[in-house]
C-alpha cells in the first residue's frame, strides 16, 4: 500500500511538472526558404502567457537573451516581432537568413521549453573555375574561354547550399544534358565552340534554382594569356617590387648614416693637429703670468 502511494505521488509530480512545461511549435510550413517568413508559438496548458517569453542563443555571447526585452542587440534582430494576441505567445520574423535559424525556446520563471532550431533552406549564387588555370578559383567567373583545337577543357561549377545541390550542364542549341557538377572535354573542335550552362537545384526545394553559362571558342591560333591573370600578376609582383625598393633604400641610408656617426666619434690626434699660440690669434696682448712660459694653443 506504502509503495503504490509513492507511486501515485510520483506520477502526480510528474505531470504537474510536465504539465507546466512550454513548447515551441513553427505554425508556417516546415519548408522555411532564406529570404522568407516563418511564426513561432509558445505552446501551455495555462491561458495566461505573461510570465512566458522567447529567448534566442547567441553563440559570440555565448548565453541565452530575451528577443522581446534585451533592446541592446534589436539592431541584430530588427526582423523579429513578438505579439500576444487573445492570450497566445508568437514570434513573427520577416526576411529571415541563415543566421536566424536558432536555436530558440520559451522560458518562464519555473519552466522552459526544449531548443527548436529553425531549418532554413538556402541556394547562393554559383561560381564557375578554369580548373586548368591554378589562378581561376581566385579570378572572377569567365564571361568566354578561347582555346585552340587539341585542347582539353575542364571546368567546375560549385555553389553554397543547406543541402547538397544537385548539377547538370546544357549545351545552347542542342539537346545535350551532362548530369554533373564538372564539365571535361577532350581534343576540343571547332564543333564543341558554343554557350554552356551550369544549373544548380536545390534536392528539396524545387524554387531553390541557380544558373550560370560561359562562352567556349576554339580559336585556330594560340589564344593568348588571360588578361586578368595578367592584371592578378602585376598586381602582385607591382607592390612587391616597390616595398623591397624601399627597403633597400633604408638599409643604405642607415648604414651611411652609421658610417657618418662613427666618424665623428674618432678621438683626435695630438700629433696630427696643427697646434697655434693663442696670442697669434688675438688682437690685444695677454697678460703673463710668473713662472709660466707655456703658451695656450688653439
Amino acid at each position: 500500500m506504502e509503495c503504490f502511494l509513492l507511486y501515485v505521488v510520483a506520477g502526480l509530480c510528474l505531470h504537474l511538472t510536465f504539465a507546466d512545461r512550454p513548447t515551441v511549435l513553427i505554425t508556417d510550413s516546415e519548408t522555411v526558404v532564406e529570404g522568407g517568413a516563418v511564426t513561432l508559438q509558445c505552446l501551455t496548458e495555462f491561458s495566461d502567457l505573461s510570465a512566458y517569453k522567447f529567448q534566442i542563443y547567441s553563440k559570440w555571447r555565448r548565453g541565452w537573451f530575451d528577443v522581446d526585452t534585451d533592446t541592446r542587440f534589436r539592431c541584430w534582430y530588427y526582423q523579429f516581432n513578438v505579439s500576444r494576441d487573445n492570450d497566445q505567445l508568437f514570434l513573427r520574423i520577416k526576411n529571415i537568413y541563415r543566421w536566424h535559424k536558432g536555436p530558440y525556446r520559451c522560458v518562464s520563471n519555473s519552466s522552459q521549453s526544449d531548443n527548436i532550431t529553425i531549418p532554413i533552406h538556402y541556394l547562393d549564387g554559383i561560381s564557375i573555375s578554369d580548373q586548368n588555370r591554378p589562378l581561376s578559383r581566385y579570378l572572377p567567373d569567365p564571361r568566354f574561354i578561347s582555346v585552340s583545337p587539341g585542347s582539353n577543357i575542364h571546368l567546375e561549377c560549385s555553389v553554397s547550399s543547406s543541402e547538397t545541390a544537385v548539377y547538370q550542364w546544357s549545351k545552347e542549341g542542342s539537346d545535350w544534358i551532362y548530369p554533373n557538377q564538372e564539365l571535361q572535354i577532350e581534343s576540343v573542335t571547332e564543333v564543341d565552340s558554343g554557350n554552356y550552362s551550369c544549373q544548380a537545384k536545390h534536392p528539396t526545394v524545387s524554387g531553390l534554382l541557380k544558373t550560370r553559362s560561359v562562352l567556349i571558342r576554339v580559336v585556330k591560333e594560340s589564344p593568348p594569356v588571360a588578361f586578368s591573370e595578367v592584371n592578378l600578376v602585376t598586381a602582385v609582383a607591382v607592390p612587391v617590387g616597390i616595398l623591397l625598393v624601399i627597403v633597400l633604400a633604408l638599409i643604405a641610408f642607415g648604414c651611411r648614416w652609421t658610417l657618418r656617426t662613427d666618424s665623428k666619434k674618432q678621438p683626435l690626434d695630438d700629433e696630427a693637429v696643427n697646434k697655434t699660440p693663442i696670442w697669434k690669434g688675438s688682437q690685444t696682448s695677454v697678460p703673463s703670468t710668473a713662472g709660466d712660459n707655456i703658451p695656450l694653443v688653439i
